[in-house]
């Protein structure tokens, strides 16, 4: 029996990849997944916080084209979500201790008209 290597990218591999996707996927410490029924309509990116899916406590999707974060946080079986929109607003990451300003995030991101 013949083992299956794994491909691991980089951050920047990965973006290339993504930018020329027809479909989106998503990026979980250098392995890439499929989204199920996503397209390239669908624009957020996917932060992970935790070392392996059945133990991430919390994650954030931040959107590309608006100044806009989802955060997720695990509540037992369940995660709770926190929308934080508008360049005057914060998103509060309790899990790893920081609170991060939208407008920091976004300082060089030209939004669509």
């Amino acid at each position: 029996m013949s083992a299956v290597q794994k491909l691991f990218l980089t951050p920047e591999q990965y973006l290339e990849q993504e930018r020329a996707a027809e479909f989106r996927s998503e990026y979980i410490f250098g392995e890439v997944f499929a989204m199920a029924g996503a397209s390239r309509e669908d624009n957020l990116i996917s932060l992970n916080i935790g070392r392996r899916l059945s133990e991430q406590q919390a994650y954030v999707l931040v959107a590309q084209n608006t100044a806009r974060i989802e955060r997720f946080v695990r509540q037992g079986d369940f995660w709770l979500l926190a929308d934080s929109a508008g360049l005057e607003a914060s998103v509060s990451l309790e899990t790893i201790g920081c609170t991060l300003e939208l407008s920091n995030i976004f300082r060089k991101v030209t939004f669509p008209q």
